[in-house]
């Protein structure tokens, strides 16, 4: 892969003017187990939003879900059935925006599951007050060998909805309680498995996919971090400087035409850079990277720009299967940040959690669909400037993260 010069980078970020995205908050998987000697238990298991195709919404007795932890090959099962909360346990909401399942009694009542949520825009999580339901219980008084990978299902009307993730064995600590007895394990920075491949899920296998980017984009797709985790053979991108949804919208913009350079620095704006060796005129993937010269709280006027943008997609790639959709990036927790002289903080920041929202929405138009991920710097000083161009230091984490991201859904 290229070694990208930093001062070539630096010297064209300065020409371009657009905020972009930026680190992904992760997921995280926490087992304390000391069933052993005080008989307690507690897991907790959360990934963040926005998570699609889960059936939500209806009748709060027609809505059950199961939960599957992967250590080293062994399952074990969480699974919340059916029914309405009784006062004591069952399903208590399920409405568009959220399910949520309170079992007052755990591990006692029909499931050792205590809490578990479902969030369209927030993600999803569990509480759990046992080793699992299923009879092999969750094993964490060894350290993990390999990778640690969670299920997360939803079902109703016989429609099943899923959310997986991966966590490395480099990303769990493991410490051993009560002389060995019981343990405590903790795995961060969760990896998205969109297509639930470890749970036997099949690989997209684009042949092709163009990010449409712009100032920011530019500065993660650049770094050795994201170039080392894509094939580059079925990667291109399209640049536009100020590539906002509104130029993306515009079938005549310049940078449908733009030039073809095997590079991306150097080549100015706007440039079709790294071309796909396969299909290149014809990509079968796109993923659109959001954002807007402006300030923009209403999510009407979000959706309907998003709308607009794939619209011209469709049209301008009319064999394109599926559109992910990737909100610029979002301040720590999807907190704004302020910056001197920016009376509303940095654009970016500012932006990040109404897109997400009008991504939520639009998702919803067809199954071509999907939401990319959702990146955010991890503090405030991730951002250079009131826009959001990303300081030196954030770019490199941040292309690993979305490397990581679309590594895992190739």
């Amino acid at each position: 892969m290229r070694r990208i010069p930093p001062r070539a980078l630096v010297a064209l970020c300065t020409t371009l003017a657009v905020a972009a995205s930026a680190h992904a908050a992760a997921g995280r998987l926490i087992v304390l187990d000391r069933a052993a000697t005080t008989g307690s238990v507690n897991i907790v298991y959360k990934t963040p939003g926005p998570v699609y195709g889960m059936p939500i919404g209806g009748d709060t007795g027609d809505v059950a879900a199961e939960v599957t932890i992967r250590i080293d090959g062994q399952d074990t099962l969480f699974t919340v059935p059916e029914g309405a909360y009784d006062g004591s346990a069952g399903w208590k909401t399920n409405d568009a925006a959220r399910a949520l399942f309170l079992n007052r009694g755990a591990p006692g009542g029909p499931t050792e599951t205590r809490k578990m949520i479902v969030r369209t825009p927030g993600g999803v999580s569990m509480v759990a007050k046992g080793l699992g339901d299923s009879a092999t219980d969750v094993d964490v008084i060894a350290p993990p060998v390999g990778t640690v990978d969670v299920q997360y299902a939803v079902t109703s009307d016989g429609v099943t909805g899923r959310t997986c993730t991966r966590f490395a064995a480099g990303a769990c600590s493991h410490k051993p309680l009560d002389d060995g007895a019981g343990a405590k394990l903790i795995c961060r920075d969760g990896l998205a498995d969109p297509n639930c491949v470890a749970f036997g899920g099949t690989p997209s296998g684009f042949t092709c996919t163009e990010i449409l980017g712009f100032s920011q984009t530019l500065m993660w797709h650049e770094t050795p971090e994201f170039q080392a985790l894509i094939d580059d053979a079925r990667y291109q991108m399209r640049f536009r400087s100020g590539g906002d949804v509104d130029l993306w919208a515009d079938t005549n913009a310049d940078a449908w035409s733009a030039p073809v350079r095997a590079d991306c620095l150097g080549g100015g704006s706007p440039v079709l850079c790294t071309p796909c060796a396969q299909a290149s005129t014809a990509p079968d993937r796109v993923i659109f990277t959001i954002t807007l010269q402006a300030y923009e709280t209403d999510q009407q006027v979000w959706t309907q720009k998003i709308r607009a943008a794939i619209a011209t997609i469709r049209h301008r790639h009319p064999q394109v299967e599926q559109i992910v959709l990737q909100p610029v990036v979002g301040g720590p927790g999807g907190n704004p940040c302020a910056f001197p002289g920016a009376p509303q903080g940095v654009r970016a920041a500012f932006n990040h959690p109404h897109i997400e929202d009008a991504i939520a929405t639009v998702v919803a138009d067809s199954p071509d669909l999907v939401a990319g991920i959702s990146p955010r710097v991890p503090s405030c000083s991730g951002y250079e400037d009131e826009l959001g161009h990303l300081a030196e230091a954030a770019r490199g984490p941040v292309g690993q993260a979305v490397g990581q991201y679309y590594q895992a859904w190739p």
